[in-house]
């Protein structure tokens, strides 16, 4: 595969058969992933521990259902994703125990490893609890969304949600986290359908803060979505790519094959938290998330062309003072083998509960 292959040269010199299994030693090590985007100290990713743990666990289950890695090998890996994501990856956290965010990265990374047949007695007990409860806070919360952070709600970070109790209910069989996870999925396609297109930031009233569009929410958005339902992970990709994407972008100097916009063509916004670096008006986050967001939605063809950018961009002269670590290559063994999760033979379905 095109993409998978460049995906291996972002990583280390050394070819390996897996580039996610690979990576599961340095993100579960002591150093773990640095809490700022590519090195920069003026790009802080606080919850930077838990996002690598999540990314590699979609990366690992994605190369086990394309057949390129032992499913043991990669429930093994998830497993120690997981018991990571549930220690260190939650200090951030801590004035907002009740994230949706955080918890529907776990959610996802529970659902990887019963994707993969692999779940313990516990780790099945654990899944549904989870399930049970988000599924409780955001029917609560309707029609606004449960806080990402400690006073903030960002529309977007409920989409890991949505896809973990969409794959809660297809793979234990809970018709309870499936209408709660198609009800929260309808939460944010009224978004991104409304005058404006999808909102970034909101109050506890779900009354907007911050109006306009961003490559990287809508990307992240389809990216989680299309893990469980493609449609409207293809409906907020097609809407990524339309509104921030183009291809035979000139970038200092550098013509790329693809890449995307942090903030509307119409607009000069300033790089922050969400964006990470902005060089000519292009989103490194943007483009990124973006090669997940459309191969796991249907547009293999476009991802390819950002996993060649993504590729290009760490050799140019102007990447140096860039730091490409365990992150960056998490979102990066994703983006190669994203793929929705949803069972494909009826057989497969886990049993009801």
């Amino acid at each position: 595969m095109y993409a998978r292959a460049l995906s291996v040269l972002l990583l280390p010199s050394t070819v390996f058969a897996s580039p996610a299994l690979e990576l599961v030693d340095a993100v579960t090590g002591p150093r773990g992933c640095a809490p700022r985007l590519l090195g920069k100290q003026e790009h802080r990713f606080l919850e930077a521990q838990l996002a690598c743990d999540t990314f590699l666990s979609l990366a690992l289950v994605g190369e086990a259902l394309d057949g390129t890695l032992e499913k043991p090998a990669a429930a093994s890996g998830v497993r120690r994703l997981l018991a990571d994501a549930r220690t260190r990856g939650r200090l951030p956290f801590a004035r907002s125990p009740k994230s949706i965010l955080r918890r529907g990265y776990e959610l996802l990374i529970f659902a990887g490893l019963a994707r993969l047949d692999a779940s313990s007695e516990a780790e099945s007990r654990g899944f549904d609890a989870l399930a049970a409860e988000v599924r409780a806070d955001v029917d609560a919360a309707a029609p606004a969304f449960v806080e990402s952070f400690k006073g903030q709600y960002w529309p977007c970070d409920s989409s890991p949600a949505a896809a973990g109790l969409l794959l809660h209910g297809a793979l234990t069989g809970s018709l309870e986290s499936t209408r709660a996870g198609q009800r929260l999925v309808a939460r944010l396609e009224a978004l991104r359908r409304a005058e404006g297109g999808f909102i970034t930031r909101v109050d506890a009233t779900g009354r907007a803060l911050e109006t306009k569009p961003r490559g990287t929410v809508l990307a992240w958005t389809a990216g989680f979505l299309s893990l469980a339902d493609p449609v409207a992970g293809r409906a907020f990709a097609d809407d990524f790519y339309g509104r921030f994407c183009d291809a035979g972008v000139v970038v200092l100097g550098v013509t790329l094959p693809a890449s995307c916009r942090e903030w509307p063509r119409d607009v000069d916004g300033r790089p922050d938290a969400v964006s990470g670096p902005i060089v000519d008006g292009q989103g490194t986050g943007a483009t990124a998330l973006g090669i997940a967001a459309l191969r796991a939605s249907g547009r293999p063809a476009d991802a390819d062309q950002l996993t060649a950018t993504a590729a290009l961009v760490e050799v140019m002269p102007a990447a140096r003072g860039l730091a490409v670590g365990p992150l960056e290559r998490s979102i990066l063994a994703w983006g190669a083998v994203a793929r929705p999760w949803l069972p494909r033979r009826p057989d497969e379905a886990g049993p009801a509960r």
